[in-house]
Parts: structure tokens; sequence; C-alpha cells
């Protein structure tokens, strides 16, 4: 039986063995058989080297390990190696689970009849040492693909993996080496000190009472936020940062910005973010940072400090004349320039940013000021002053350097005080048509009108008196007066309790209209109609009244506004809505809000103090006052007059001013949602100019309201005049 096996065995060989031209060829060693050819030297016939006999064990005596392959030279390997799938070397592992895919790599010449393994030993090790994580659910297919889920650490590291054939003497393995990243990185947070000075003279620009707030950054300011962070595989393009505001809402995020200098740990960058962007409702208070940014294996950061904040504030500089207090609402100039008056006699120019231009001493006391147009880099300005024996003067100041361009009279005072507005306006015929500062002045028992006009050719033609035989009835001693000036007719509030209309150099009133009695200071214009605030003699009379331009009708007390002293009232949306502070007693007063069409009373907030002067409308629809008795600078929303925020800066000596943003070389700022708002106080008897950062783009745009004493930022009384000098 086994010399019939055996000659089977040979028949078999001899049809297996291979020669060029498949012709059997006789051996006697390897060389015989060619460059790809084996001797079987046994049978003296020639083979192909390294192929699988059918008969392996012909062949291969003692037999293969399944992972080798009976050849003609004996057993071979079968597998080649193990190769990695997933994850590929290099990548970047994060915290999950991770789905491990390797493959036996097998020789081709063997695939027929090779038999993969039941299982790979897969394994992971830390580059120092250690385990490096477990794995489960182990699967595989028939094709030579294993897989398993790996639990990786909890840390940060480069790990090997590994997958072996489960016969060690196999010699059959593949490895990679991944980095292990299931640490969030820590963002490091950090909000420089603000750069603008504390202080400069007679300036203070640092808010002086931060209430344990530091490094306090300015409402209208850009801030340069800083992020630090030493991880490696930090995602540089998911940093951002964004603003989120008292209403908890986030402004929009802004990229951080690597910084390739300066930077001692592997990551730095800066968010330059929009304080004026996000709501806030406070004077000063912080805005918490909403910083966002991982690493590139997928895990978030954390910041450090956990809630980081900006600090903000609404102070944006406190200007003090020094001695005298501010007695005159706050003039506004094409530039931003702030023109003020003081009790002793001084008419100052602030730049916007606090610093002064420059100073006119005049003597006596300054009553009102307002400012012509611009006019070739130049504007005027009209100054309404009493001298030391209580005597009108009128100056016409030149922007320039506040010398004085014309006095009326030349020499001399008036035959007796102003106490109230001086208003701007441009009337007469050519060639005699000029800008002109209109000022009533009392004398004895009545008054006169007179004008300044510094562009006339001569010294009687630019001061001149509206008629020396008519005398005008007397103005009222208040000096929350206002005078209204459209075209060449005049409207004033008597001391007599009266409101009349005149038209220049006439010799008789247009009209007079007494309202039940009461005096009226304040006046303001909306359509047709004139409305004034009546005074009483105690804090509880007065009202709001309303006449027709043309003096029709008589002036009537508009329904449900008695029961106290209105001053100043300004005129909001559409022409109407009148806006006032009403007294409720000798200290104490309420913020109204009239619809004029409706005579109805809507949304009063009480107890905001006495608001003796005029308040501001916003553009936005934020109104602005300024308590004399509370000490509070307050912002409001015109809507339902809810408070945004309130601040005490000292009593009131004017009405406020508002300008918009403006850029270093003083031009608006076109959409910055951020203006200033001057409000003149005495505070610790000290007379203070404070500039406050505000939400709105100056004054309300709207042509239908009458926003602020004095109808404009120029305060000239005239509805003529542009609103705001931020068109």
């Amino acid at each position: 039986m086994r010399s019939v096996i055996g000659w089977m065995g040979a028949l078999w060989l001899l049809a297996r063995c291979t020669v060029p031209g498949d012709v059997a060829r006789v051996c006697s060693v390897d060389s015989d058989c060619g460059e790809n050819g084996a001797c079987n030297t046994a049978l003296m016939l020639c083979y192909a080297a390294d192929t699988e006999p059918e008969m392996p064990e012909m062949v291969c005596m003692p037999a293969c390990a399944e992972y080798e392959a009976c050849t003609k030279n004996g057993c071979r390997a079968r597998f080649t190696g193990v190769a990695f799938q997933t994850p590929s070397s290099g990548a970047l592992i994060d915290a999950g689970l991770v789905q491990v895919v390797a493959r036996v790599e097998v020789n081709e010449t063997y695939r027929a009849t090779t038999r993969f393994p039941g299982t790979l030993e897969f394994s992971a090790e830390l580059s120092g040492g250690g385990l490096g994580g477990s794995f489960a659910n182990f699967s595989h297919d028939d094709a030579g693909t294993y897989s398993a889920v790996w639990t990786p650490p909890s840390l940060e590291a480069q790990v090997t993996l590994r997958a072996v054939h489960p016969v060690p003497d196999a010699g059959v393995s593949g490895s990679i080496i991944v980095q292990v990243d299931a640490v969030p990185p820590t963002l490091t947070v950090n909000v420089p000190a603000p750069n603008f000075p504390i202080s400069d003279g007679g300036m203070v620009y640092a808010d002086p009472d931060a209430g344990g707030l530091t490094n306090l950054w300015r409402r209208d300011h850009q801030v340069p936020v800083e992020i630090r962070s030493d991880e490696p595989n930090l995602d540089v393009s998911s940093m951002r940062v964004a603003l989120r505001g008292t209403d908890g809402v986030a402004s929009a995020s802004v990229a951080v910005i690597p910084l390739t200098t300066g930077c001692n740990v592997r990551f730095c960058g800066v968010a330059l973010l929009n304080l004026w962007e996000p709501t806030f409702d406070a004077f000063r208070g912080s805005m918490t940072l909403e910083v966002q940014g991982r690493d590139l294996a997928g895990n978030v950061g954390t910041t450090s400090p956990a809630i980081p904040q900006v600090n903000v504030t609404r102070w944006k500089w406190a200007f003090s004349p020094g001695t005298g207090a501010i007695s005159s609402s706050p003039a506004i100039g094409e530039k931003g320039t702030v023109y003020i008056g003081t009790t002793d006699g001084r008419v100052i120019a602030v730049n916007p940013d606090g610093t002064e231009a420059w100073e006119a001493t005049l003597g006596g006391t300054v009553r009102s000021l307002a400012v012509g147009a611009h006019d070739g880099g130049v504007e005027f300005i009209y100054v309404a002053a009493n001298s030391s024996n209580n005597k009108a003067v009128l100056y016409v100041l030149s922007s320039e350097d506040g010398g004085t361009k014309v006095r009326c009279p030349g020499f001399g005072e008036h035959v007796g005080p102003v106490l109230g507005a001086i208003a701007i306006s441009t009337f007469g015929t050519a060639p005699n048509r000029f800008e002109s500062g209109i000022a009533v002045v009392n004398n004895g028992s009545v008054s006169e009108l007179w004008v300044v006009r510094p562009s006339a050719a001569t010294a009687t033609t630019q001061c001149v008196l509206s008629s020396s035989t008519f005398g005008l009835p007397e103005a009222t001693q208040d000096i929350s007066r206002s005078l209204v000036a459209t075209g060449d007719t005049f409207l004033y509030p008597t001391s007599d309790s009266t409101i009349v209309s005149y038209s220049f150099g006439g010799n008789a009133l247009n009209w007079q209209t007494q309202p039940t009695g009461e005096p009226v200071v304040g006046l303001a214009l909306t359509g047709g109609n004139v409305v004034g605030g009546g005074v009483g003699s105690t804090a509880t009379q007065g009202g709001l009244y309303s006449v027709p331009l043309t003096g029709s009708a008589n002036a009537t007390l508009l329904a449900g506004t008695s029961g106290g002293r209105v001053r100043n009232a300004i005129i909001g949306p559409g022409g109407t809505i009148a806006l006032y502070g009403q007294d409720t007693s000798n200290f104490q007063g309420t913020l109204k809000r009239y619809d004029l069409p409706s005579q109805r009373l809507t949304s009063p907030s009480p107890n905001v103090g006495m608001l003796k002067h005029a308040p501001a409308l916003g553009a936005d629809g934020v109104l602005y006052t300024a308590s004399s008795t509370l000490d509070l600078v307050a912002a409001w929303s015109v809507s339902d007059l809810s408070s945004r925020w309130s601040e005490p800066l000292g009593a009131a000596t004017a009405s406020v001013g508002l300008d918009c943003a403006r850029d270093s070389s003083n031009s608006p700022i076109p959409g910055m949602p951020a203006g200033t708002l001057y409000v003149p106080t005495m505070r610790t008897i000290k007379a203070i100019l404070n500039a406050v950062i505000v939400d709105s783009q100056g004054l309300s745009r709207d042509m239908a309201a009458w926003p602020k004493y004095q109808h404009d930022a120029r305060n000239t009384g005239n509805p003529a005049t542009p609103i705001t000098n931020c068109q």
C-alpha cells in the first residue's frame, strides 16, 4: 500500500512540476530547475518554489503550524503582519470610545488555503509605560479583519496600540502610535487695564466712584481681551469670544487673532470686542465674556477664571471750570465742541475728549448761549450775559479762540437783565439778511428785543433794538425761561403769566394769551401749537398748557396735567408726546408722558426728584433726565418711562446736552450706537460738566419733535435748525 501511495505521490508531483515549456525536468540540485524552481532530490524532479502541494503531508514532515503554509522549501509564514485601518497612525483621539479595526496581512500566494486566527490580541501602552486603556466587544470576519472597542485613558499622552496574533510564535503583529487627548484645554482670559489717563489738571477721566470694580472700561471703547493656552492641540480656528449684556443676550462673537510676539505659552491671541454692542442697562457693572474654543480632539475648553468678565462704566470724563457754577445748558458745535457759561462770567469751550480749547472771561454772569451755523471752519457763539450791575450784554464769540466778534451794546450794558435763553434765527431781506442772535432784555415793567448780527457791515447794524417806541411785556424772571424763534417771529413767556408772539420791528404784538393766571417758563413747538409749562406759587400748582401758534385761541390747560409745577417740557416722537417733570413737593417730582392728541397721561414714573431743567430725547427712544434735588442722572425708555439706569452725579444746574460718537478728528462716526450726554451739575460745592456715554446716536432725528431745551444741540430755539450735528 505504501508503495502505491508513493507512486501516486510521485505521479502527482510529476504533474505539479514546472519547467520552461511545462516539460518535466530531471534534477539533482536546485540550480537544475532554473531561477524560480526547486529540486526534490528524492524524486529528482523540479518544482516551482513556495507553492503549496495538494498533499502537503507528502512534503512537510512534521506538519506546519496553521499560521504557516507548507511548500517545497518547507513551512512558510502565511501572514506578513497586521495593519491598522482605524485609527490612523498619529491620529488625535478624544475621550470617547474608539472603534479599533486591524487587518491581518496575508501572503497572496497562500490566500486560497489560509485560515485566519479566531482573534487578535489588542493592547495599548502609554509612552512612559503603563496601561493605555482597555478593549471590549471583539469581532472579526472571514477576510482577516478584526475590531474591538477601545476605552482610552482620561489623560493627554502618546499611546502605542498593538494587535498581535494569539500564537506568540507566529510573530505576526502591528502597532501604531496615536495621541490621546481627553483633557479639555484651559483658556486663560485676561482683560487688560484701560490705557486712558486717570486725570489731567481739572479733568477726571477714570470713574471716581467705581464701587469696588477695577479696570473699568468705557462703554464706547473696544476692549482687547487676551486669551492664552498651553494646549498643544488647540484648534485655533475654533477660538471665538462674545459679550453678554445685562439682558443675558450675547453679542456677535469675534475671532481670536493669534499673536506672534511676546507669548510665553503655546498660544496667545486677542479678541477685539465692542463694548457698545451688548445691552447694558446700568451706569457701571460687568459684562460676562463668553469664550469658545476646543482642541483638535474636540474637547471643549474651560476658562480661567471660570466666569471671565469685563467691568464697564458709562463715565467718560468730568471737567471742572473752577470757580462758579455752570449756568447755561451746554451748546454743541459742528465738531462736537461743548460750550458752557458760568455764574462768574466765563464762556469755556471743551473739546469732545474733555480738554479745554479756550476760555473767554466776560464778567458778570452768563445766562445762556447758542451756537450759529458752521461756516468755513468757524461758528459764532452767541452769549447772553448780565454784567456785575445785573444789566444785559450780548456777545458773539469766535469758535476759533473765544475772541469777541461783537459786543452789544458796544460800551456799557442794556437797561435791564436777561434771565432766559438767547435764540438764533436768520431773517431780513438781502442784502440785510443775516444769522442773528436774539434775547429779550427786561427794562423795568417792559422788555426789549435785542438782536446781534455779527455778519452785518457796521456796528449800528450789528446791534439792533426791536423798537425804541414799543415796549414788549416783561419776560418771566426765571432761569428756565425759553425763547422760541421762527423766522422773524419770537415767542416768550411774560412775568404777567402770558405768552406773547412778536415779529421783529413791529409796533404791536401778534398776539398775547394768558394760561389761567399761572406763569409759563419753558416753551416748545409741535405742529401748529406752542406747548408751555406752567408754574404756580407752590410746588403743587401748575400744569401743561397749549396754544395755537397763530394765537387764534387762548392757552388751555391740558386735561390731567394740573397738580404741580412744570418748567420744561420737550416733545417726543411724531410731535405727539410731551415729556416733562412735574413737582409733587419742594424736593420731589414725577416724570410724565402725555399723549397730546388724546390728552391722556400714560406711564408716570414717581419719585424722580425735581426736574427743573429740560430732559433730552435720544435717537434710540431713550429719555435722559437730571434731577436738581436727588442729584440723579437717569435714562428711561420713552415708550413706558421704565428706568434703564441712574447715577448720582450732583445737582443739575442747567439742562442736559446730547451729542453723537466722534472719531479722533471729531467727525461723527456713522452707525455708532453710542453718544455723549453732557450734564452740568454742582457736586460737593464744585461745578462739574459730566460727560456720560449713552446708547443714543445723538438727539432724536424726528423733525416733528422738540427733543431738548431750546430744540437742538446748538440751543437755537428755532425749529428750522437741524436738531443734531450728527446727520
